[in-house]
């Protein structure tokens, strides 16, 4: 008689899921969300369970820890109580069978500020009032102990006149100041050690 062997689950190229391809057993794929960051990738998904959009953030490298990379973002989020420039986390887990760490935030309907920057599509009153939101929505981090460190036109999104603040993947406390990053060219100048 032979031995029956487990079979194992197929590779997954989580860069590149399909349309359609389920998630953690309740949310399906529709579509990637912007251009992949330096530690993974954002998808837009429905959850199935509540006909809800949300958007999946899967964490596919860091150079330490993905796990690590998960808790900080996640933790940093879930503690902030809701604002209305700033994207709201619903959960955060791993997926089954070795896969990588993801988190679950509000589905944002609107468009990466970097594009409408590039399409010079932005009226001068549109900017004002998305300077003077971001500010309201980083002091209002910075009330409660927490530093992006990555604030750029790629992670705002903007949408009939608001805008939310994206990506903390980067973020630190007040107390761990020594963490943080960003893209060099957004850095402020005393974190930009050449």
């Amino acid at each position: 008689k032979i031995p029956e062997v487990e079979a194992k689950p197929p590779e997954v190229n989580y860069m590149r899921l399909p349309s359609n391809f389920l998630l953690a057993g309740k949310f399906m794929v529709q579509k990637p969300l912007g251009k992949p960051g330096g530690f993974g990738i954002v998808y837009k998904a429905t959850d199935t369970l509540g006909d809800v959009p949300r958007a999946i953030k899967l964490i596919l490298k860091d150079r330490d820890s993905v796990i690590g990379r998960l808790k900080q973002e996640y933790r940093t989020l879930l503690k902030l109580p809701e604002h209305p420039y700033v994207v709201r986390v619903f959960d955060a887990n791993v997926l089954p069978n070795d896969g990588p760490p993801y988190i679950v935030f509000e589905y944002l309907e609107g468009q990466d500020v970097g594009e409408l920057m590039q399409s010079n599509s932005l009226t001068l009153h549109e900017v004002w009032q998305m300077g003077k939101q971001v500010a309201e929505g980083l002091a209002y981090l910075h009330e409660h102990n927490v530093y992006h460190c990555d604030i750029k036109p790629q992670n705002l999104i903007w949408r009939n006149g608001k805008v939310k603040i994206i990506d903390f993947n980067v973020s630190v406390e007040a107390e761990d100041m020594s963490h943080g990053g960003g893209s060099k060219k957004y850095l402020p100048p005393d974190l930009d050690v050449h």
